[in-house]
């Protein structure tokens, strides 16, 4: 359990890795150290996942998305909250916002489905985005969508192409 004053987004941007202490760590058994710059702070060169925008996520998978997304001219925005009917929020990996058609395309990235924990983490997470009114990709009755994309079978950048392309009806 987990007790914190003030807002819940403030507790969130702990988690960002600008304030990661293994992102920070200046340890490596193998080769020097190589320090860089991010924000007032110094972050070991090896452990940043910057997107050709220069925005730090969390996985070099998040990466290759965000950069997919960039070369498709989308404008999205990283762990953006998104409130659910209960008014609980979840930040899913990307939020792409088409004005033109009044919807939203959530994006989020399973990673690691080989791990039972996360996988029941998951689990309870979609179940919560079904119980806000999410609907799957593709669904054109919905306001709001989810795509979900994965590693199953190793990263596979073609196919997340062709997953964006056809969620964003480009």
């Amino acid at each position: 359990m987990l007790f914190h004053q003030g807002e819940l987004r403030d507790l969130m941007k702990l988690s960002g890795a600008d304030r990661s202490e293994t992102a920070r760590r200046w340890t490596n058994l193998f080769i020097a150290p190589s320090p860089v710059e991010h924000v007032g702070s110094f972050l070991e060169s090896g452990l940043i996942h910057r997107t050709t925008r220069g925005e730090l996520v969390r996985s070099k998978s998040e990466v290759i998305i965000a950069d997919l997304l960039d070369g498709f001219g989308v404008p999205y925005t990283y762990e953006q909250p998104f409130k659910g009917a209960d008014g609980s929020i979840r930040y899913p990996d990307f939020t792409v916002a088409d004005a033109e058609m009044g919807r939203t395309l959530l994006i989020e990235h399973l990673g690691m489905l080989d791990r039972p924990d996360y996988v029941a983490r998951w689990k309870a997470k979609e179940a919560w985005y079904r119980a806000a009114g999410v609907g799957q990709a593709g669904d054109p009755t919905t306001e709001v969508v989810l795509l979900t994309t994965t590693e199953l079978g190793g990263f596979n950048a073609a196919n997340i192409k062709k997953q964006l392309a056809s969620a964003l009806s480009l």
